[in-house]
């Protein structure tokens, strides 16, 4: 399944890259352009990775350039895409509550299991959520 994020202006210097579930922040300095480093707040499901790749690169900006990543808190919505956005690099500050630290180091891994979802299945939209959560690594480990 492929992934859409939106990236909306919400100032010069703030981005809002909304995906189908689950949205990130694009923070920058100055107005976004080639050689501006910029920081990532959250990074969605792990199926999120390439429509956030494209979404930065279509601000202009280049991933060599992401000079920090805060998480919110450490569901899997939150930080699922880091890994594979973080591949290959290192020294990217990930910034995150002392709490929040062992899930972002994979130490532990808190989740909603099929045993939460099925009651609440027959919710309205809450079939179409959950494919799509499971489609883009909502039980990634």
């Amino acid at each position: 399944m492929s992934v859409a994020v939106t990236t909306t202006r919400v100032t010069s210097t703030l981005h809002l890259l909304a995906g189908p579930a689950v949205n990130a922040v694009l923070l920058t300095d100055v107005a976004p352009g080639p050689g501006v480093p910029f920081t990532l707040v959250d990074s969605g499901y792990p199926g999120y990775a390439a429509a956030l790749r494209e979404a930065v690169s279509g601000l202009g900006l280049a991933w060599a350039d992401l000079a920090a990543v805060l998480v919110t808190h450490a569901h899997i919505d939150h930080l699922g895409a880091l890994p594979a956005l973080l591949a290959g690099r290192t020294g990217v500050p990930v910034l995150t509550g002392n709490a929040e630290a062992r899930h972002v180091r994979g130490e532990v891994h808190e989740s909603a299991t099929a045993a939460d979802l099925l009651p609440r299945l027959t919710r309205h939209g809450v079939a179409a959520w959950t494919v799509h959560i499971l489609a883009n690594g909502a039980t990634a480990t």
